[in-house]
């Protein structure tokens, strides 16, 4: 089985206890191309000009070169990957290091113990991730001192460049990858191209506008999902054993696609991949499950320049008797209209139908899930302002707080809270949540029924009313 696979199962055997990793592996390959994509098309397309922010604080802007004004199409950023061939057996064990590297296995045939050493790094050890990705950031390096726009993923160096110079940055790379001693996946690779499949997903550049970037997961792999997704759906329940298969590839494409859709579905499958019992779909969980279908779809990163980050403060309050508490909420949103800022308020009593039925529920201490209600409205009442947006939440309550960020919980009524604002974030924000002390949180005023909150900029007043979730 190892001359088949060439694996060597070094977690099965103990291998990788004996080893710890001081270096922090950072995977940010898809978040860099897309970034410097849409940095590429705002340059080309919407300013002109170029302009980098640095981290010092200072800028660096020049006027794009006349060559790229005079025909886009010269311009229009494309992409492409190359694959190293065998990775881990182009890098060689150091003699030395050799007898650290035996793999032992017992002969089927004769039953005796035999030793095989490992010349090349070994599949399947902790070490040689390790020591493979430290010559794999080198490789990426010496790329980018040969003006290659690349980025390194394992042994994947997704590549970025414009239409006119392709040509030129395809020669660099395999240049300097040959004079390295490198070898590529050449029967793999193929020719930079709008759109391409690296990372596990699709990359888009064909916008004709230059305004976006889209990005999804592989076409067959979402029908797939989709369809396992559906068939769960369809039954109303799913057992323990069909989750490993299912859990495993949904993870996957979770780590490719932002966004808070489907976070709870995942948490129910988690939670099962840890026991042997069954999982029988309530209207909340269906609600979940839908939800992960939902993501599947692709997800567009806008290319324009932001007018500026949208900052929001929600905050909730309960008075009066224990048994009869009167709730509220209110919310406070400072954004840029027209390079001017503005403010945006709203407030309003909790319907008293919902805080009966928490109450009957059992619950006690309603302050959490009203804070946690008033961070669904905001979202949903102010939709058109925060989808696909930079945005920076604040919230004042360190269990909402926790809620939003990982998504899930374990109590029912915050759980269809958190469908509710999956449900509001399916055209999703860039969003940052954080918790604000409570005397500095603009809300607070709002959510007791007082319009008396600072006011950034001009106010903005529309009466509208904020349906229930």
């Amino acid at each position: 089985d190892l001359a088949e696979s060439g694996r060597c199962e070094s977690k099965k055997n103990g291998v990788n206890g004996a080893f710890a990793a001081c270096d922090k592996l950072t995977l940010r390959a898809l978040d860099e191309l897309v970034w410097s994509a849409a940095f590429l098309m705002r340059s080309v397309m919407q300013r002109g000009e170029v302009r980098v922010k640095l981290s010092s604080g200072g800028e660096v802007v020049g006027p794009l070169n006349d060559f790229w004004k005079a025909d886009p199409e010269r311009s229009r950023p494309l992409l492409k990957t190359v694959d190293l061939k065998s990775a881990y057996k182009q890098l060689a064990v150091h003699p030395d290091h050799q007898a650290a590297c035996v793999v032992t296995i017992k002969d089927p045939c004769s039953s005796e113990v035999r030793g095989y050493i490992s010349r090349v790094l070994p599949f399947g050890a902790g070490a040689s991730v390790t020591a493979f990705n430290r010559v794999a950031r080198l490789i990426q390096r010496i790329l980018q001192e040969a003006r290659a726009i690349n980025f390194n993923y394992f042994d994947d160096y997704p590549l970025l460049e414009l239409s006119a110079l392709r040509g030129s940055c395809d020669k660099v790379v395999h240049s300097v990858l040959s004079l390295l001693g490198f070898e590529c996946a050449l029967e793999k690779e193929q020719q930079f191209g709008h759109s391409a499949d690296l990372l596990g997903v699709t990359v888009d550049l064909s916008d004709p506008s230059l305004g976006k970037v889209c990005v999804a997961n592989k076409v067959d792999r979402c029908a797939e999902v989709s369809a396992a997704v559906g068939e769960v759906i369809r039954r109303g329940s799913l057992k323990a054993r069909e989750v490993a298969s299912l859990f495993g590839r949904i993870q996957f494409m979770e780590g490719q696609i932002m966004g808070r859709l489907g976070r709870l579905a995942l948490m129910e499958l988690r939670a099962l991949c840890d026991s042997c019992g069954n999982l029988t779909l309530g209207e909340v969980e269906v609600a979940a499950f839908r939800n992960l279908q939902i993501r599947m779809q692709s997800r567009t990163i806008s290319a324009a320049l932001p007018d500026g980050c949208i900052c929001v403060f929600t905050d909730g309050a309960c008075e009066g008797p224990e048994d009869s508490p009167v709730c509220s909420i209110g919310g406070v949103m400072y954004h840029q209209v027209g390079g001017h800022w503005c403010a945006r308020f709203f407030s309003c009593s909790a319907p008293a139908n919902i805080i009966k039925r928490w109450s009957e529920a059992g619950k006690k201490h309603l302050i959490g899930p009203v804070e946690l209600y008033a961070v669904v409205c905001a979202r949903r009442v102010w939709s058109h302002y925060l989808n696909r947006e930079r945005v920076l939440f604040f919230v004042d309550h360190s269990g909402v707080h926790a809620a939003c960020v990982s998504g899930t919980s374990k109590d029912p009524i915050w759980r269809s809270l958190l469908v509710e604002l999956e449900c509001a974030d399916a055209d999703a924000m860039m969003g940052w949540i954080a918790r604000v002390p409570s005397p500095s949180n603009p809300a607070d005023a709002p959510s007791r029924g007082s319009a008396d909150f600072p006011i950034f900029g001009t106010l903005l007043l529309h009466r509208r009313s904020i349906e229930p979730a």
